[in-house]
């Protein structure tokens, strides 16, 4: 009884953290950038969100962007106040990235 109750409850916390994973790539700005799409990077900007928040795996918008070549995104990002020298958990920033691609 014990045995399934610490299971349950070792199931309940790893289910907890990808959900919470989901949720914060479920931000409407990080979803924006996901799409590609610059209006509404805009639009989520305009409403207050933070442009230098990462993905949900340490890899900031920016960069996100950055490798996935939607320039104009990048553009949104850089002019709602996204800090270029933000690093992955490589320690690359995003000009590094882009230099790669």
């Amino acid at each position: 009884m014990i045995r399934r109750t610490l299971l349950a409850a070792t199931l309940a916390g790893v289910a907890g953290s990808a959900r919470a994973q989901s949720e914060l790539f479920a931000r409407p700005l990080a979803i924006a950038v996901r799409d590609g799409d610059e209006e509404r990077v805009r639009q989520a900007l305009l409403k207050g969100e933070n442009p230098n928040q990462d993905d949900g795996a340490g890899q900031p918008l920016l960069m996100l962007a950055t490798m996935r070549g939607q320039l104009g995104v990048v553009d949104v990002l850089l002019k709602g106040g996204a800090v270029p020298d933000m690093t992955d958990r490589e320690g690359y920033t995003s000009l590094i990235r882009a230099a790669e691609r």
